[in-house]
């Protein structure tokens, strides 16, 4: 009788993962709360699937009753304190508990850097079309120089979060402008200190730094810019050559992500890119565009892109559900090149992860939310998710009748760990009782004998794990069959 094994790994291939959640019907190969990692031994590379990482409350969340979070930053410059913002209409600014007032509107984004004299500074954007900043041990301050771009005669609408480098600060426009302050002046703003993305005239969208690049963005197309210190006008500088025709969905759908950058694009439909140099890569799959375009999720608008952390691994986390419903979203793993489903009890809003100083290389992630108990929460061991495999269909080569001989867990587990099996033989409607073996410690691979007739099969499984990475991770199930020849 043959035996064969089938890797739990892969990328999501559901027909429909708009709608996949684990009470639904959800076709085809879908992995969700999972994570995957590579080990080499004797020349070959296993793949195995664990749990991923949960959140939990942060222990330095803002007093009771801030929920509605909108916007978060871990601030390296204040010993990695939690810059946040909190409020449904004006959001309240918050560093730890530490209040540092309120803004008109509710706060997009907030980001760090450093003033002239060394101190760490923070800027926020609102969107209420205002900016403010903030220099530490001083007092939350609005932007209103004349020359700020919603200051002037007409206003102008920022977008995006602000840029800072060598000293400048700099915010994009809807007009497709760019403008930055004084060399090293948060409150002053110059007349001619702009430049208009113009390669191919576009509506603005974000700006954002890449290395010793400002890229920025528009609806239809991105251009990389320099700092090539202009006497007159803004210190950047197009570089020639370089843009591209591929636009950013909104000003929410962009993140920095390990050396480089990541967003939401727009080229031939909808896509997630990564940028290579200065070129765009597509990383998104065919049933991720597919859950971008559907309707099921909502208006494209509410797409947002963050990075998250699972076990030290920072990845992407695509969330593209109407606000603030924001509780599910696709994983990216940058290692592995594998998409999975990752589902939370709380809203998210936005994340920021940073690499925590003298940690060992640890990153750490942060979010905000429309949590009422939580506020903010962090990559936990305390925080459990409820990981879920599951196979696509499976015929061996044939339609031809088979039976089940038996049914082996192929893994590892550090404790003593049940794991759900069960199994569909008409395309996903409906499942076995579940089956439940034990992995423990003694690395024997648990079993199940009798798994019935089929001619085409999908298998499932599922499992508690909320305390380490290394308590319980997968490599495959081994089936014996036996064809029956009809």
């Amino acid at each position: 009788m043959p035996t064969v094994r089938i890797p739990l790994v892969g990328n999501i291939t559901a027909r429909d993962p708009a709608s996949a959640a684990p009470s639904s019907r959800i076709s085809d190969q879908f992995f969700q709360n999972v994570m995957f990692t590579q080990f080499e031994n004797g020349g070959e590379r296993t793949t195995y699937v664990s749990a991923q990482e949960g959140l939990s409350a942060h222990p330095s969340a803002p007093g009771a009753g801030s929920n509605n979070g909108s916007a978060v930053k871990i601030w390296t410059g204040f010993g990695n304190g939690i810059a946040s913002a909190f409020g449904s209409t004006n959001s309240t600014i918050y560093i730890n508990t530490t209040t540092l007032g309120a803004i008109t509107g509710k706060a997009g984004y907030i980001s760090e850097t450093v003033n002239a004299s060394g101190i760490p500074t923070l800027f926020i954007t609102s969107e209420g079309n205002r900016g403010y900043f903030y220099e530490n041990g001083g007092v939350l301050t609005e932007i209103t120089d004349v020359d700020f771009p919603p200051k002037q005669t007409p206003a102008r609408t920022i977008t995006g979060n602000f840029v800072h480098f060598a000293g400048f600060s700099g915010i994009m426009c809807t007009d497709g402008t760019f403008w930055h302050n004084d060399f090293n002046a948060p409150a002053s703003w110059s007349s001619s200190a702009f430049l208009a993305a113009q390669d191919q005239p576009d509506a603005g969208v974000a700006a954002i730094r890449k290395g010793d690049y400002i890229i920025l963005f528009g609806q239809n197309t991105y251009e990389p810019h320099q700092n090539t210190g202009n006497a007159t006008g803004s210190v950047l500088s197009r570089v020639q050559g370089a843009a591209r025709n591929v636009g950013l969905l909104n000003q929410y759908a962009l993140v920095p992500f390990l050396d480089s950058v990541a967003w939401v694009g727009t080229q031939n439909g909808v896509g997630v890119f990564i940028m290579d140099g200065l070129e765009p890569r597509r990383i998104s799959t065919r049933p991720i565009e597919m859950a971008l375009r559907s309707s099921t999720w909502g208006a494209l608008n509410f797409a947002r892109l963050h990075v998250v952390t699972c076990w030290g691994t920072p990845r992407l986390w695509l969330i593209v559900r109407d606000l603030p419903d924001a509780k599910r979203g696709f994983v990216y793993d940058p290692f592995t090149d594998r998409w999975t489903v990752l589902e939370i009890t709380t809203a998210v809003t936005q994340a920021d992860t940073v690499q925590v100083p003298g940690g060992g290389g640890v990153v750490s992630s942060v979010v905000v939310g429309n949590n009422a108990n939580g506020r903010y929460s962090q990559n936990s061991l305390l925080g459990q998710l409820d990981p879920v495999v599951q196979t696509g269909p499976l015929d061996f080569g044939t339609q031809k009748r088979k039976v089940l001989k038996s049914l082996r867990l192929v893994g590892e587990s550090e404790v003593s760990t049940l794991v759900n099996v069960s199994w569909s033989d008409d395309d996903y409607a409906t499942f076995s009782t579940a089956r439940q073996l034990t992995l423990s410690t003694t690395r024997v691979s648990p079993i199940t004998w009798r798994g019935g007739e089929f001619r085409r099969r999908a298998f499932k499984l599922s499992w508690a794990d909320s305390v380490s990475e290394k308590l319980l991770r997968l490599q495959a199930l081994e089936l014996e069959y036996e064809v029956l020849g009809q």
